[in-house]
């Protein structure tokens, strides 16, 4: 559960600044960008790159 509020928190600031995604990972509680990385994608079903370009369309 706590990791789904952290990845909806990262989602929001994925589509609406400009921070890259190691600094959004940090800014979410996340110290370790490949395990960000791995559950953002099984949690949305892409990597943190793709739903930025995805959402910024």
């Amino acid at each position: 559960m706590r990791n789904k509020i952290h990845h909806g928190n990262a989602a929001k600031l994925l589509s609406t600044t400009q921070s890259s995604v190691s600094a959004i990972a940090r800014d979410t509680g996340f110290e370790n960008i490949g395990y960000f990385c791995r559950r953002f994608k099984k949690t949305f079903g892409v990597t943190p790159g793709e739903y930025r370009m995805k959402t910024s369309l």
